[in-house]
């Protein structure tokens, strides 16, 4: 899925990440997202939307779930685990008009779900 390419002149093809993927950094040693990724202007908002549903603008029926990938400063990150793989599945459920199930608490479902980036 490359949709980050950002191509021009000099790279008719892109550069840096033009596919998701498992992005940590630190925004004072590594910068921010886009720095980490090569990709100018990336931001944590623009990469978990376009990752939720990479071709909104085609297809916008696909929606791309079950996976490992995040955008994440690594001062927010609690080690690899399958949450962003079922929280990238309930913003689909969400975008897609399916209510919060009863077992998830609200507090979490309001950050973590229907807000741009989950980042607390």
């Amino acid at each position: 899925v490359g949709v980050w390419g950002r191509p021009d002149d000099e790279n008719p093809f892109g550069k840096g990440y033009t596919a998701p993927t498992k992005v940590y950094y630190a925004p004072d040693m590594s910068g921010t997202v886009d720095v980490a990724c090569g990709v100018d202007g990336l931001t944590d908002e623009e990469y978990a939307s376009t990752l939720l549903q990479p071709f909104k603008s085609t297809a916008p029926s696909i929606f791309l779930g079950n996976n490992d990938f995040v955008s994440q400063n690594v001062y927010y990150m609690f080690g690899d685990w399958a949450e962003e793989s079922l929280l990238q599945t309930e913003r689909a459920l969400h975008v897609l008009g399916v209510p919060r199930p009863e077992w998830l608490d609200q507090a979490y479902y309001s950050i973590f779900v229907e807000g741009e980036t989950g980042e607390i």
